[in-house]
């Protein structure tokens, strides 16, 4: 995972971009303050990188240590994978259906396994036909070619509160 947070000394102005999981104070007051003032006053203004959308909450001009810690804790608490894992997905699909509005409670409810994801669902009519195949409706199945599985998986997703995001269906339980 890769995620970027740019410090900004708002004495002289100047920012950099530095890597969240190897980030070191000590060596952004040097790389931000060179002449060694003694006026230096580092804060965090923007990310990139994995989840930055979802990140910049964390944008509030806050000391860069705090930000970075709180971020560090949240990162650690939720064991990520590498990016295109089951673990890496189903956060990418929680944050993009919480917003980036609500990224505390999308780490919550992927910290608590409060969540269910469906990799392979992409739309409605895949959701109510992996439902029938899995065998979560009373469809007999000699009806099962009759059945409009795109209304089917729709009012099902509605009743959930699901939402097919870009790597696949998330509704929270």
């Amino acid at each position: 995972m890769k995620l970027e947070v740019m410090i900004t000394n708002k004495v002289n102005k100047k920012y950099a971009w530095f890597d969240v999981f190897n980030f070191d104070e000590c060596e952004a007051e040097e790389k931000l303050n060179p002449d060694d003032d003694a006026n230096v006053d580092l804060v965090a203004v923007d990310f990139r990188g994995d989840f930055a959308d979802a990140f910049k909450q964390y944008y509030k001009k806050e000391e860069p240590s705090d930000v970075i810690e709180d971020l560090r804790y949240d990162l650690a608490e939720l064991e990520l994978e590498d990016e295109g894992s089951f673990k890496y997905d189903a956060f990418a699909a929680l944050v993009e259906y919480q917003g980036f509005f609500n990224l505390n409670h999308a780490v919550s409810i992927f910290a608590n396994h409060d969540y269910t994801f469906i990799p392979e669902v992409s739309d409605d009519k895949s959701y109510g036909e992996w439902l029938y195949q899995q065998g979560m409706t009373d469809i007999p199945e000699e009806l099962a070619t009759y059945i409009d599985y795109d209304k089917y998986g729709q009012d099902r997703r509605l009743n959930d509160g699901g939402y097919h995001s870009k790597v696949g269906y998330i509704a929270a339980r």
